[in-house]
């Protein structure tokens, strides 16, 4: 499931020797007294709220993975040696690399493709209340959690494990949420994350088309300032494609989005282009809408 301030979207996803079936993807709304700023404000409340719609759109599995908003995570990319991000050199980066006291967090890593030296290995840190609150929702819930991702990751995820390969060797990511949105950029089917974008909250009510040319700028900016010192900018040397997630986004934002960059607007449903046996059983969301969730639930 990906919770958003303003909705979350579930997914089922059933697994068989035949193949992976979407069998339900839905929406439900969330009001700002039970999340607010991503945290969870009133905990019954929203497991009573959630319990509803799951019992109403007859979602049901034993495990489960959720998202982790971007405000409460930070994402590092380091070329190591494979094999060295055992668990005592973990230890030792973060104490070389964090600054703050580690108490209050959680960390993690993940590999992110193959490097020169080795792989590419991604340190995530995460507010350890943010993730524990998460963490505590899905039992409740009657779900084994499996575990909690960044946005940002459980789009390229979701997009990873449908299609196998990206559909081009740059390939700009996009994921929409509020407060924060996020960005990454995937060099030859390497993830390398970008930064948090705080957003106009236009960008996911009805004025959507009035906030994307802001947020658009505030794209280009923030990717030149991250990813120029490897060659990419938004003038002479932008990502061959773009894909874009989001609980709001629809066929038409996500173009609006792609004229703003300039950039081509991979369109198709990425399961449409899988070379696993997968199959939607054609859902009311957008491909865009459910593909962080499928991303956790495929995880799971």
């Amino acid at each position: 499931m990906s919770i958003d301030e303003k909705s979350a979207v579930l997914v089922q996803a059933d697994f068989s020797k035949k193949g992976v079936v979407i069998e339900k993807a839905t929406s439900i709304a969330i009001s700002n007294r039970q999340i607010f700023w991503g945290r969870i404000v009133e905990i019954d409340d929203v497991i009573s709220h959630f319990a509803d719609s799951q019992k109403k759109h007859k979602i049901k599995g034993d495990i489960a993975s959720i998202n982790l908003p971007m405000q409460f995570c930070d994402l590092k990319t380091y070329d190591f040696p494979k094999g060295y991000m055992k668990k005592s050199s973990l230890d030792w980066e973060i104490e070389q690399n964090f600054i703050e006291d580690t108490r209050g967090y959680r960390f993690d890593h993940i590999e992110a493709g193959k490097s020169n030296k080795g792989v590419f290995d991604i340190l995530v840190s995460a507010i350890a209340e943010a993730v524990d609150e998460r963490a505590a929702l899905l039992p409740a819930l009657g779900f084994a959690p499996a575990g909690i991702e960044p946005d940002i990751l459980c789009l390229y995820n979701g997009i990873a494990a449908t299609m196998g390969n990206f559909p081009a060797k740059s390939v700009l990511l996009i994921d929409i949420a509020y407060p924060y949105s996020s960005f990454a950029l995937v060099r030859e089917n390497i993830f390398m994350p970008g930064v948090p974008l705080k957003i106009n909250e236009d960008l996911v009510s009805g004025k959507v088309f009035d906030a994307i040319p802001e947020f658009a700028l505030h794209v280009v900016k923030a990717f030149t300032r991250k990813f120029e010192l490897i060659g990419f900018d938004m003038v002479k040397n932008k990502p061959e494609l773009l894909m874009i997630s989001g609980n709001y986004v629809d066929n038409n934002v996500a173009d609006y989005i792609a004229v703003e960059l300039e950039i081509p607007l991979y369109k198709k449903n990425p399961l449409d282009s899988t070379p696993f046996k997968m199959k939607d059983k054609k859902t009311n969301l957008s491909w865009h809408q459910y593909i962080k969730a499928l991303g956790l639930a495929l995880r799971s």
